[in-house]
Formats: structure tokens, sequence, C-alpha cells
């Protein structure tokens, strides 16, 4: 993983050299880097040159600060531009960088061990800039190391990694739903036991989705020995070293048991396994396996190939890739396969022939079974190191390969070049870093190596160099065999927004044009200024916001890539105004409309008009209509709809009531009425309501009364006071009868009811041959009361009665009843004469009397009639 910081200034090993990284942290230093800075490289070289985007007016300075920070770069000639891809966290040392590369979108993600644990960066343009540095979440919990990284078919980004701390040191897998964006906790694939010890994973996602991972794992750490040097850089010198591999099916969540891959576990002397799956599922992989002699010592080591067509639970075609060996001391892990398009297998490695330490590769063609020879990559025959070899299969069936090499004269530098199928270069190895490495300082243990389809690869590494003022190891991307796009993109449409526009484009289609991003260009169109802004290859459209108004401006969209930009689009240009319309109907049509004071035109109660954007005063008015007053904002070339319905002011009623005491009802609730009979209700509808006064013996009064939207109307209340009624009876029934001035009938029996408000009135009663009368007659309210009126008989005219006078009727009736006693009189007393003769004479009976006989039957005329009684002497 890293060079160990004890190697001898010309760059060759130290006699003990290590594999650095895989040791635990209970015998100490696992990870931890070890940099001793002991000297500089005057004059550094600085970072190509980017072109910096034109200074705006000061006009337009927010515009300018609402653009990309990134600048416009067209395409360069000559080497590879380096990217820093750890920033911010690149003011400390950071190491051992993996990549992965998603070919949907063109994103580049970057993994090493940095910022506090694992360090996470993606690029959304294929290579040309990185978004700031996270950490892996989970990540810092410990002594983490070893990052992996891959892309599954859906985008989901997968970064593994080694934790070591209290609870012992197992690999993890995060992983980011969201194409990098955030990443969730990385959870470990299993729990390991405290004596147990895991190191150097990697991870990668078969076609079907599938996830696997490998690992190196000591069942038992205490046979693991280890020695470091006095930077700190440590290796295996013995253990118990094994490969695992294990899968997982649904991203990661659960895991199935791990499969050690080596034939002799748990001895296996196992240092690095790295692997890759191909389009059939079928998982190939690369041991770097050392000879292990008693009490698990490891000696010197091949790099062997196996595979695996089942998913990892049996592997066959265990061969050595080539007859070269490294020592056990090395510095490296670094051993690394790919897989090319056509199925050319290749392998990367460092070994030692002699005293040199070299980089090499070899390929097959039939499935590792065969190897071509070991072809030794670096041009230069001198001692330098040369190590962290990657190799990556490329789209064509060719394959890209990196080193770094440290260069006793000059420095640490990286290379690449391309691989042939019969494993020979196709020209000469480039140099990738434009910076060069302090000679003497630790640098990071891997490189991270991605195809980018049209013959392009990108590189990712770390080496100490002094770079914006920081000197440790710091990770950088480069992009290479790549050209800018070739055509220009077509830019569809700009519309103006508020303040903005949106700018539409159709990407290029030409065989070459790899696009992995675009850069939107605009500026001041009589100046030619420019601004700009970066999107990734997915985005089709851009906001550009933030643009003054009353100005004229060009639009122009090129593609991207890791190469630079390609050349621009046809400009649109668009100026900006700063007009919005307001519009809207207006109820009352006859309304008043204004805006900020001044008169708008209102046509059969609808306007129309254009006036400036931002926030204006809306009043409208009419007659009896309560008025609308409120601000409106006019956005930016947009429309505003207001439509207004002005409600009608309330109207008012006012009056007197009498009695002042009355109770007053208005729509059947009562109102407040003053000492003086005064009332007043506003706050009223407009149309008709029902007003209403009662009081006690008064008539209820009720009145609708019709309000005028704004208007007073008055009413005055007047109760009067409740009828009572006379039950009148008069005798004789034909009598004349007059009341309160006017006629009334009477019935045949002589009555009547009459109905009159309450108070005292005259009645006159007259009939022919009766003495006439007047009576005052008093009526209550609310009553009925009952009179009966008798006429007396006048008295006949004179001679009638041969007096001359006319008796009244009364003297009359006393005559008729005198005349009835005394005739009554007489008749009794010849009744008693009678009865005293026939007493006398029984035998003489009297005629005709009525007498009831004793035995109750009555006599007759015509009987025999019974002799007077007997005279009583002295009668």
């Amino acid at each position: 993983m890293f060079r160990a910081a004890g190697s001898r200034p010309d760059g060759t090993d130290l006699p003990t050299g290590a594999r650095r990284g895989t040791s635990s942290s209970r015998v100490g230093a696992r990870l931890g880097l070890a940099l001793v800075i002991v000297s500089l490289i005057a004059g550094t070289l600085p970072m190509s040159s980017h072109v910096p985007a034109a200074s705006p007016p000061v006009s337009l300075r927010a515009a300018a600060e609402k653009a990309s920070a990134a600048p416009f770069v067209p395409a360069v000639a000559g080497g590879p531009r380096n990217v820093l891809a750890d920033a911010p966290c690149n003011t400390s040392a950071n190491s051992e960088v993996a990549e992965a590369y998603d070919a949907t979108l063109g994103y580049l993600y970057d993994a090493w061990i940095g910022c506090g644990g694992i360090g996470f960066s993606r690029s959304v343009d294929g290579g040309y800039s990185f978004s700031p540095a996270i950490v892996v979440p989970g990540s810092g919990a410990g002594v983490a190391s070893a990052p992996s990284v891959a892309v599954g078919a859906n985008g989901t980004v997968y970064v593994g990694f080694v934790l070591d701390n209290a609870s012992g040191d197992a690999p993890h897998v995060a992983r980011s739903s969201d194409r990098g964006v955030s990443l969730d906790g990385g959870a470990p694939v299993f729990l390991p036991s405290p004596t147990s010890l895991s190191a150097r994973d990697s991870v990668a996602v078969a076609p079907n989705g599938t996830l696997f991972l490998s690992w190196i794992y000591s069942p038992d750490a205490s046979e693991d020995q280890q020695q470091c040097s006095a930077a700190g850089a440590c290796w295996f010198t013995a253990g118990d070293l094994n490969a695992e591999l294990t899968s997982s099916s649904d991203a990661g969540s659960s895991w199935s048991a791990p499969t050690p891959v080596n034939p002799n576990y748990p001895d296996g002397g196992i240092t690095a396994a790295p692997f890759v799956v191909a389009p059939d599922g079928t998982i190939d992989m690369l041991l770097e396996t050392s000879l292990v002699g008693g009490a698990h010592t490891l000696g010197r080591g091949t790099d062997q190939f196996v595979r695996s067509t089942d998913g990892g639970s049996i592997w066959a075609n265990v061969t050595p890739v080539s007859n070269l060996s490294f020592p056990s001391a090395t510095g490296w892990v670094d051993g690394s396969l790919g897989l090319g398009s056509n199925g050319t297998v290749y392998a990367a490695f460092d070994a030692t022939n002699g005293s040199a330490d070299d980089a090499y590769a070899v390929a097959s063609t039939d499935n590792g079974t065969s190897w071509s020879p070991a072809l030794r990559l670096n041009p230069d025959n001198d001692l330098a190191a040369h190590g962290l070899v990657t190799v990556v299969g490329a789209a064509n069936g060719t394959a890209h390969v990196a080193w770094l090499a440290n260069n006793s004269s000059v420095g640490w530098s990286v290379f690449a070049a391309d691989l042939a199928s019969n494993g020979t270069l196709v020209g000469a190895p480039l140099l990738v870093s434009d910076l060069v490495g302090l000679p003497s300082l630790a640098v990071g243990g891997t490189l991270g190596v991605v195809d980018l389809g049209v013959g392009a690869f990108a590189v990712s590494w770390s080496y100490g160099v002094t770079y914006a003022r920081v000197t440790d190891p710091q990770v950088f991307s480069a992009v290479l065999g790549e050209i800018a796009p070739v055509d220009a993109p077509t830019l569809t449409s700009v519309i103006p927004g508020e303040g903005q526009v949106t700018v539409g484009w159709l990407p290029p289609s030409g065989p070459n044009d790899r696009v992995a991003g675009f850069v939107v260009v605009w500026g001041l169109l009589n100046q030619r200024t420019f601004y700009n802004l970066t999107f990734s290859s997915a985005t089709s459209f851009a906001v550009v916001a933030g643009l003054p108004v009353d100005y004229a401006w060009y639009f122009e969209v090129a593609a991207t890539n890791g190469a630079g930009a390609g050349p621009v689009s046809t400009p649109i240009n668009v100026t900006l105004t700063a007009w919005g319309v307001l519009r809207g109907n207006l109820s009352p049509a006859n309304a008043t409309l204004t805006l900020d004071g001044i008169p708008v035109t209102v046509t059969n109660g609808s306007y129309l008009l254009n006036t400036t954007i931002g926030l204006h005063l809306v009043v409208a008015s009419a007659g009896r209509y309560a008025p609308y007053s409120a601000p409106t904002t006019l956005p930016w070339n947009g429309t505003v709809w207001l439509n207004l319905s002005l409600r009608l002011l309330p109207g008012e009623v006012e009056g007197d009531v009498l009695p002042v005491n009355a109770s007053v009802l208005f729509d059947g609730r009562g109102i407040s009425v003053d000492s003086v009979g005064h009332f007043d209700v506003t706050g009223v509808d407009a149309g008709t309501h029902v007003v209403s006064a009662d009081f006690v013996g008064d008539v209820t009064v009720t009145h609708n009364v019709t309000v005028v939207a704004g208007d007073v109307t008055w009413i005055n209340l007047t109760l009067a006071r409740a009828n009572g009624t006379l039950h009148l009876t008069v005798i004789p029934a034909m009598a004349t009868v007059s009341f309160a001035g006017h006629p009334v009938s009477l019935s045949t029996a002589g009555q009547a009811n009459v109905t009159l408000g309450p108070g005292t009135y005259v009645l006159n009663v007259t009939a022919p041959g009766f003495l006439s009368t007047q009576e005052n007659v008093t009526i209550a309210s609310t009553t009925t009361d009952s009179v009966s009126i008798v006429l007396l008989k006048a008295a006949p005219p004179p001679g009638q009665n041969g007096s001359g006078t006319t008796l009244p009727l009364l003297t009359g009736y006393l005559i008729v009843i005198v005349a009835i006693v005394v005739v009554a009189a007489v008749g009794a007393a010849l009744l008693i004469v009678r009865r005293r003769r026939n007493a006398r004479d029984p035998g003489t009976p009297p005629a005709l009397w009525e007498t009831d006989s004793p035995d109750g039957e009555d006599e007759t005329a015509g009987s025999e009639p019974a002799p007077p009684p007997a005279e009583k002497p002295g009668g």
C-alpha cells in the first residue's frame, strides 16, 4: 500500500522491504502515515495553467458571483491536465487512492485514506473537476485503510475499506444511491473475532448486480509477524494470511458466508487478492502468494491466477502469470487484474529482476491458462523503484496500465501506457504527472486506473509534492488518450425568465465525441465578456440567474471531457427587458382603477397594461362600493392576472319610535333604543330589511325598509293602543243604534259587537214607541265589555185613554196586574161560596166546577148532583 518510508534515496527497497498496510493495530502502526520530509525540490513545476474567465464589469458582479468557480478550459495540447481531487482534505497526508467510473453519466469516483477516515469525491465532468471531498460515514471510528470503489449498472456507488477499532478489524462497504452525493455508514461485512486480522479489500459489481468483496484474512493474528522501518512503514514476515470472498445480492445489506480462495487455507501466505467479474459472471482473481515456511515464515512470492465460474465457490486454473518473483520484504501491494472487452485477461505487478525493481504486465487470451512473456513497462534501466502498477481492460479489447517510478535523479512520477492483447505496448509510455514527487517522501501505496471509452482512460494517484502551499501526499487525477469533443452541441432554446434565462441544448452525436459534461458560456453581446457554468453529461438545460436588466446577452454551449471543451454552439442572443404584464377583469365595470396613482384604462370591465417589474400599488374604487387597495408584484417578463370584484358598501337605518320605551326589532334582532326613542343600525347590506316595534297594550308596527348601499334610510315608528270590544244588547231589537257617531247594526236578537280603540264613546239608542236613551260607554284596550239597553214604552197620544193623557207603560202594566188580581180574588170568593152552598145542600151540585174526586176521578156535567149540606145551627 505504501512504499516503505525507510527506502534508499535511490528508490530501491531496503532488504527488508514491506507490504504496507497488512498488519493490525495490535502489533503497531498498521496503516499510519510516517511521512518524513527530507528535502524539498526547488522550483517545483506548477499545475498546468487554466484560462481564467474575463473580469466582469462592476454592474455584472452579481452575475459573476453566481457563475461556476471552475474556469472554462478549452482543449489543451501536450500532456494530460492534472486535477487535485482531495481538496479540502489535502492539507494533511492522503494516500492509497482507488477510482471507479460510471459510463452512463460519465462520473468519476475517487476514494483514499484521508479526511479523518476514508475520503471520497466525484467528478461529474469526466475528470475536468472534482467536488469537495467528504469523509465516508463510519470510516473515522478507528484506523481505516485499503479503500476500493465500484459502480453498479444502476448507478449505485460502493466504497470498501478495512476498519480497525476496539471490536477488531473487518472489511466494511458503504454505498451511495444518489450518484455519490452522499454515502451511508459503511457496515461491516462480517463480525471479526478479537484474534483475527483483515486487510487489503477489493470490491466489484457483476453485470447482474451481485456485489463481491475480497480481502486478506488471518484467523489467528498471533501467528502474524511484522517488521517496521524507523519511519513507521510495516510489512509481514510471517502469518497465516488468506484470500476470502463474499457476495451480496441486496446491494450490501446482507452477505454470504466468506469463502476461502486459496487451496491451502488457512496457511495461504496471500498478501493481496484483486479480482474482476466478467460479463458472464466469471470471477478472475490475482493472488500475491508467498512461500510459507516453518512458523508461517513468508519467503519469496509470485503472482498466481485463479478463476471461478460458479460465483466463487470453486476455483480452478491456478497458474502463475510469470516466472518472476518478488521478495517477501517488498514495499508494494500492487498486483492488479484487468479484463478487455474481447475477453483478454491482463495482469500487472512489480517484481525484482536482479537488483532492479520493475513494473511488469502480461496478457492471456485463453482465460488465464497461458500468459504472454512478462513485459517490462518502465523504459529506464536504473535501479529506481517502479511499482504500484495497475491495469484495467479497455472497451476496444486493449488495456491501460499505469505505474509510479522514483527516478533517482528527479523524484516520483506517474507513467502510463496502452497494452495490446498479445501483451505488448501500444506506443511509448506517457508521463502523466506534471509535478515531481519528493524523492524521500513516502507515497501512497495504490493507483486508480479506469477506462473512459474511445481510447481514453483516467489515472489517479497520490504522492508528496508542494502544491497549494501544502507539502504532503495529495490525490491527483488526470485523463489520458482523450481528445476534446470534435463537434459542438446544438443550442435549442434560450427562454427569458425573472432575471434569468433557461438554456437548452442537444449533445453532439459524432463518433469521436466522448462527452463527459457541458459548459454554458454567456456574456454581454457588445463586449464579448464571458462567464460559464459546467454541468454533467446527463444535463440538457441550465438556468443562468442573476442577469441585470436591459442588457443584450449571448449564450453558447460546448461539450467537455477530460481533454477540455470542444467548439461552442451557434450563439443565441437575448435582450432582457424589465417589463411585466398586469391584466384582469373589474366589477363593477364602471369602477376606476389606478396603478401607483396613475389611472388605468378599463374597457367593458377589463384592463391590460405593460409596466415595470417589481412592487406596485393597485387601487380600484366605485361609488357605493368599498375600495380595493393592495400591493402587487410583477415578475420579470411575466403576466399577473388580478380580477377585482368590489364589494358594495354597507348602508344605515336610523329613526325614532313612540312610545320611547317600545321594543324595536331589525330583521328579527333586537336593537338598542335610547331614552328619547332614537335608534341607529349601521353596517347594513343593501336590500330589503324588516323593522318592527312592539309595546304592551299597543298594536305592533312592521315596515319593510329598502337600504341603498352607502346611504342612510330613515324610518319613524308610532304605535297605537290596541282595540277593545263592546258587546251590546238592546231591547227592543228593532231599535236604531249609533256608537261614536257611527250606526251599529243589531242582530235579530238585538245584539252587536263593536271594536274600537280604548276611550269613552257616546251610545245613542232610539225606537218608535219607546223612549230614546243616550249613554257614555268606555272601551278598555284589548278587553271586551258588555252593555244592555232596555228602552221604555212611550205614553199613548192624547184622546186614546179618555183623559187626554198617555199613561206610562209601567202604569199600564200595573193596571193589568191589578185587574188580574181582582178577577182572581172574585173567582176565589165565588168558589168558596159555592162550596159552602154545596155543603148545606149536598143534593144540589153547583154547575161547571172542576174538582178533583176523592177517588181521584173527575166529576162531569150531567151527573146526579149531591144534595147540599145541611146548615149548622146558627149559620
